[in-house]
C-alpha cells in the first residue's frame, strides 16, 4: 500500500469510460520535474474544477533514484522495458533482483491495471529533463500516431532517437499498442523545466480529449512557454550521430556546450582515454552529457524538411 501511494502522483477522472492518458515522471532519478508539474496540474483540477472525462494517471518512476537524487542506482530504468528484459527479470529470484528490475515490475502492475481498464483509445508520455541547459523536443517513432500527438506540442520533434536508444519505453508501450511519446523539457534543475511539463501536460490531456482547450488555466503562458524554450528549430530533426560511451571510457564532455547549439564537423567536443573526441557531422548537439552517469556522450541532430515515412 505505501509504495502504491507513494507511486501515484495523481489518478484523475472517470475509472471506466474515455480516453485514459498515462504520464511517467522521474523515470530517472534526478530528474524530478515532471513529478513537480504533475502536482500542479493535480492542484489545479481540484481546486478549478474543470471538467474532465476519462482518466489521467500520473507515475513516479523510479522512486528510489528519485529519493537519492541519482538518474539510477544499479542500473538504468529506462534501458529495462523490452520483452527479453522484462522476462529475465520476472525469472529472477526476487532476492537477487536490483533496485530498479524492482522498480520495473512495480510499474508493470500499474500498466496491466490500466490496460484492463475499459478506456480508450490509450496514451502515454514519458516526461524527462537532460543535463545540459537549453532545448525542449518530443521524441517519438515513424509511426505516424505518435507524430500526430507529438504535434500538438509547439516543439521540434525528434527522429531517431528513440531507435539509437535500446529498450524504452517509448518502444515497450508502442508494442503493446498505446500511442506516446517522450517530452524533454530542459534542464535537470531548471524551474523552467517544470513549467515545460506543465505545459505539456496540459497539451496532452487537450489532446487526448480529456479537456477542453477553453477550460485550461492560462492556455497561452503555456503555449508560449513551449515556443520559448523550442528554440526556434525547423519542427522536424533527424538525429544523425549518437556518441555512445561506457564507464570505462571515462569520458568528460568539454563544458559549455547547450542543446540546439550549432556544431561543425570536426570540432572538438570532448576527451576519454584514447584522448580528444571530435563531432563526425555538422548539425546540432543534443544532451551533451554533464552527469556522472549516463551511456550517451551526445547526440547530433539535423534538420529534416519534412518527417520520414
Amino acid at each position: 500500500m505505501q509504495e502504491q501511494q507513494e507511486r501515484i502522483i495523481v489518478s484523475w477522472g472517470e475509472e471506466e469510460a474515455g480516453p485514459l492518458v498515462c504520464f511517467f515522471a522521474g523515470i530517472h532519478g534526478n530528474e524530478p520535474a515532471g513529478v513537480l508539474a504533475l502536482e500542479r496540474v493535480k492542484i489545479e483540477l481540484s481546486q478549478l474544477e474543470i471538467p474532465f472525462r476519462g482518466r489521467l494517471m500520473g507515475l513516479r518512476g523510479n522512486l528510489e533514484g528519485l529519493r537519492q537524487q541519482m538518474r539510477y542506482v544499479a542500473v538504468d530504468l529506462n534501458r529495462l522495458w523490452s520483452k527479453e528484459q522484462i522476462a529475465r527479470v520476472m525469472a529472477l529470484d526476487p532476492a537477487l533482483r536490483n533496485v530498479e528490475e524492482r522498480e520495473l515490475l512495480q510499474l508493470l502492475t500499474h500498466v496491466e491495471e490500466m490496460e484492463s481498464s475499459g478506456h480508450s483509445p490509450r496514451y502515454y508520455v514519458d516526461l524527462h529533463t537532460t543535463s545540459a541547459s537549453g532545448g525542449a523536443f518530443s521524441v517519438v517513432s515513424r509511426v505516424a500516431s505518435h507524430r500526430a500527438l507529438a504535434e500538438h506540442l509547439p516543439v521540434p520533434i525528434i527522429f531517431g532517437l528513440s531507435s539509437a536508444l535500446a529498450h524504452t519505453t517509448n518502444r515497450f508501450f508502442e508494442e503493446r499498442g498505446m500511442v506516446g511519446i517522450a517530452f524533454e523539457a530542459g534542464q535537470h534543475d531548471d524551474p523552467a523545466s517544470v513549467d515545460g511539463h506543465e505545459a505539456a501536460v496540459w497539451m496532452m490531456l487537450v489532446a487526448a480529449g480529456c479537456v477542453d482547450q477553453a477550460d485550461v488555466p492560462d492556455w497561452n503562458r503555456h503555449v508560449a512557454t513551449l515556443q520559448e524554450a523550442g528554440g526556434g528549430l525547423s519542427h522536424f530533426q533527424q538525429v544523425a550521430y549518437r556518441h555512445a560511451i561506457e564507464d570505462s571510457d571515462e569520458y568528460r564532455m568539454i563544458p559549455g556546450f547547450h542543446n540546439f547549439q550549432t556544431v561543425s564537423q570536426g570540432q572538438p567536443m570532448g576527451f576519454d582515454l584514447h584522448g580528444e573526441v571530435f563531432s563526425p557531422a555538422d548539425g546540432r548537439i543534443l544532451m551533451p552529457l554533464y552527469q556522472p552517469q549516463g551511456h550517451d556522450g551526445f547526440f547530433i541532430i539535423q534538420d529534416l524538411d519534412e518527417p520520414p515515412v
